[in-house]
């Protein structure tokens, strides 16, 4: 009953759904195996979740460039937002966790739903997925324009994050192009940490290019920073001057 008044539609395999509210933490190890963790779901459905807000932006900005829809994206799939929209849907009373989970840990709620929307999308495909989200629009849990409207440092807090963590970030301009559709300019930046590229964007100003690739760059970090593959990579490299 949950899952149907949730969704806007009856659940093929509940199952999925269960999954996708399933923390690691809650399988015991001598049994644990992926498929019954919400590990997988959480991937799959950060994929999809970037593609149903990119279809979003798209037809609701028109005429915005690339920078502004990048940098938008990056603040609505952002940890904090995700993390509170899973409490506003309910989706934290039905997480599966060991009791010595803090029921705080950082995104345990935005990983959970993450993980629901690539159970929609198991079950029932990206188009379900869109509209499912585009139905949390309407109802007010997120309010596009007013994310928009919404300044967000991405340079500042790269450079900070890259400070604490006694990396070199460089931001370095890979092109430019004119636009003539726009009879503007085109500029394309990438992230370099100690020697390597994290990431790239473009847009209509070079302000505009560095937020839209550091918005990436963090979202990336995001969901890597964790790993030992990440920290090797990154502190491995000669750091260029």
């Amino acid at each position: 009953m949950f899952w149907r008044e949730l969704l806007g539609f009856p659940p093929h395999d509940p199952g999925l759904y269960e999954a996708a509210m399933c923390h690691k933490s809650a399988i015991q190890p001598d049994t644990r195996k992926e498929q019954y963790t919400n590990e997988r779901l959480e991937f799959l459905g950060d994929a999809i979740l970037s593609a149903v807000f990119a279809d979003i932006l798209l037809e609701k900005f028109p005429m915005q460039p690339e920078g502004f829809l990048t940098r938008t994206r990056a603040k609505i799939v952002c940890r904090a937002t995700l993390n509170e929209l899973a409490r506003q849907l309910g989706l934290d009373k039905r997480i599966k966790k060991a009791p010595y989970v803090d029921r705080n840990i950082e995104n345990l709620y935005g990983n959970a739903f993450e993980a629901l929307i690539g159970a929609i999308y198991v079950d029932y495909g990206y188009a379900h997925c869109k509209q499912f989200v585009e139905r949390i629009i309407r109802q007010k849990y997120i309010n596009i324009e007013k994310i928009a409207r919404s300044e967000v440092d991405f340079k500042s807090r790269l450079l900070e994050w890259g400070q604490r963590h006694q990396l070199q970030i460089r931001f370095l301009l890979a092109g430019e192009s004119f636009n003539e559709k726009t009879n503007g300019h085109i500029f394309h930046y990438q992230i370099d940490i100690n020697g390597t590229v994290v990431a790239e964007a473009k847009g209509a100003t070079k302000r505009e290019a560095q937020q839209a690739a550091a918005a990436i760059a963090l979202k990336n970090i995001n969901r890597q920073q964790n790993t030992t593959k990440f920290h090797r990579q990154i502190h491995s490299k000669t750091t260029i001057a």
